[in-house]
């Protein structure tokens, strides 16, 4: 990784300086305190990605995998957040809002260290992958143990050899 700032008059080195003088490049005191969150956020950007991606082809069975993939990180995040897993599978919601835009809230709210708001977030991040998995016929837990099965035969992370 490059960590010397750029020197040149371009706008985009500018860019890069601005954010560095203004402390973008800090710490939030949530990954201070749990150093592979970040890691699970970055999980959450890909797999909603692949998710919508998906979403698209109306494919169930890949549909039910990703929603898994997603449901399964928000698992993770919402036990780093101090909450019960399980809180995720319970609600409804009467309006349907973008997964790309509750994901940018969720951030913002990490970020931020507001975690009324990151347990909302959460919470409405996994009402609306269930809701989506049920308009397609998807039994989501069936999903989450397959995926999990699967998972666990692997027994590796992406990208690591052993």
């Amino acid at each position: 990784m490059i960590t010397d700032l750029p020197t040149s008059k371009h706008i985009c080195a500018e860019a890069v300086r601005s954010v560095h003088r203004r402390g973008f490049y800090d710490v939030t005191p949530f990954s201070k305190q749990y150093p592979f969150a970040a890691d699970q956020y970055g999980r959450l950007a890909e797999e909603v990605g692949e998710l919508i991606e998906v979403s698209c082809t109306m494919k169930a069975d890949r549909i039910a995998e990703e929603s898994a993939d997603v449901l399964i990180v928000l698992c993770q995040l919402a036990w780093l957040h101090n909450m019960l897993p399980e809180e995720l599978m319970v609600g409804e919601m009467t309006h349907i809002i973008s997964l790309s835009v509750l994901q940018g809230k969720l951030w913002r709210a990490m970020r931020k260290h507001d975690n009324t708001n990151v347990h909302i977030l959460l919470r409405t991040m996994a009402i609306h992958v269930r809701q989506t998995a049920r308009i397609h016929d998807i039994d989501i837990e069936a999903a989450m143990v397959a995926k999990l099965t699967q998972d666990e035969k692997r027994g590796v992370r992406h990208g690591n050899s052993g």
